[in-house]
């Protein structure tokens, strides 16, 4: 978009739209916008209150996103596979929409948490909901309603969501802060991964002494 175009997105009776822009100087102008990303930086700006915490991803949500970029990333791929082409990355971001739709139509509203229940319950008062929910849709029919990367929350998470925040803090340091904090974090990490795995072993094995001593003790009583 130029900036000659700019009264035009303003006076449009659209109600929503996308904009591309490579000039610099539509950043300050920005106050009729909800949401500004810049690329480049990877920064995103919301204009709106409340947006950031309907817009946020869940555990669930990051699994997927690292299931896309590690298996885009993946160097031993090539382009006559099926994982990591353009139409596999459709069709995973087809079945996540889905699987949200499911969920949507459920009113028991512990399925919408791994979607971000906020925002599920947003997109449920919308007119576009309204009208795909009045038109059939067999595809629907066949979608289990449960986020496609759902599961308890393990190390991994907790690392995840770290990175996360850091990321989102991190937008607001200078370069060397930025450096400093996501080293710091890395350490965190680590630390936090091998108390877990730690904690993991010494309950595996209480269990396992349990069932062991429930074992003798019910061969004790049959004799």
């Amino acid at each position: 978009m130029s900036l000659q175009q700019l009264e035009l997105a303003k006076q449009s009776r659209s109600a929503g739209f996308i904009v591309g822009a490579s000039n610099d100087l539509l950043r300050r102008q920005t106050d009729w916008v909800d949401v500004v990303i810049d690329v480049t930086t990877g920064e995103i700006l919301y204009n709106t209150d409340g947006l950031s915490d309907l817009l946020s991803l869940t555990t669930a949500d990051m699994r997927f996103v690292e299931c896309l970029t590690h298996t885009v990333g993946d160097e031993n791929s090539d382009d006559t596979q099926w994982e990591g082409s353009n139409d596999w990355i459709r069709a995973q971001f087809s079945f996540y929409l889905l699987s949200m739709l499911s969920c949507s139509l459920s009113l028991d509203e512990d399925t919408w948490v791994d979607f971000n229940e906020g925002y599920v319950a947003e997109v449920r008062c919308k007119r576009f909901y309204r009208i795909w929910k009045e038109t059939p849709n067999a595809e629907i029919a066949d979608v289990e309603p449960r986020h496609p990367f759902y599961g308890q929350y393990t190390t991994a998470d907790l690392r995840r969501q770290l990175l996360e925040l850091t990321r989102r803090w991190s937008l607001k340091l200078t370069p060397q802060q930025r450096d400093r904090s996501t080293k710091a974090v890395a350490a965190i990490s680590s630390r936090v991964g091998s108390w877990w795995s730690s904690a993991s072993r010494s309950v595996q094995s209480w269990m396992q002494g349990r069932r062991t001593q429930e074992s003798d003790e019910e061969q004790d009583d049959n004799y």
